[in-house]
């Protein structure tokens, strides 16, 4: 925690606004050197979590790419082209690789990553993420915090164009902001959850 602690108040003497007071978190990667077994750590800022949407059949909940953003994985394989090299033994055998939360924001903002290079063209993965009322990190994170949701950017169309409208929680109740259009609704509406807002409470 004093490293992170180091790392993060470096931060914060450059970046110093209400912004990042509000957005900014911190995540810890760590990594197992597959040759020495020697343990690196490297921390990390972010103001926005962009996570993929994994392939599946079944029904997909944020909680499903949050999982797979987080979970441990191999580095050094055959697929990568630019190996890590371990700073103590140099070698750049296959490793193991995770990633936690170790220092969570007022409000965490989190992206679904929809679009993406497929064969050579730009597609949108129009899945739907099913988007909780209440977030709870304790798997994903050093110390868990619980989260509610405020507000979901919704985007509809695709590639060559689309349209944006923003459900969002005020005093209570949930309203749609559609261009100069405001209403309160009953329903909130994830299927075309683009970007999440959820606001910190314990």
């Amino acid at each position: 925690m004093q490293r992170a602690d180091k790392s993060w108040n470096k931060f914060v003497e450059k970046e110093n606004s209400w912004f990042n007071d509000l957005c900014t978190g911190q995540v810890v990667n760590q990594i197992i050197c597959g040759h020495c077994g020697k343990i690196h750590h490297n921390y990390e800022t972010f103001r926005v979590l962009d996570v993929e949407i994994p392939d599946s059949t079944d029904q997909i909940h944020l909680n499903d790419c949050l999982h797979n953003f987080f979970e441990k994985h191999y580095i050094n394989d055959s697929t990568d082209n630019d190996k890590w090299k371990c700073d103590s033994c140099k070698a750049t055998e296959k490793s193991l690789k995770s990633c936690k939360i170790i220092r969570s924001p007022d409000m965490m903002i989190i992206t679904l990553k929809r679009f993406k290079q497929h064969n050579g063209r730009f597609i949108k993965n129009n899945t739907h993420v099913t988007i909780p009322f209440e977030l709870n990190t304790a798997e994903f994170a050093i110390s868990g915090n619980k989260f509610e949701l405020k507000s979901i950017a919704n985007h509809m169309g695709g590639t060559q164009g689309g349209h944006y409208n923003v459900f969002s929680k005020y005093s209570g109740d949930w309203f749609l902001i559609d261009d100069e259009d405001v209403r309160k609704v009953n329903e909130v509406n994830d299927r075309s959850a683009y970007t999440l807002f959820f606001e910190k409470t314990d």
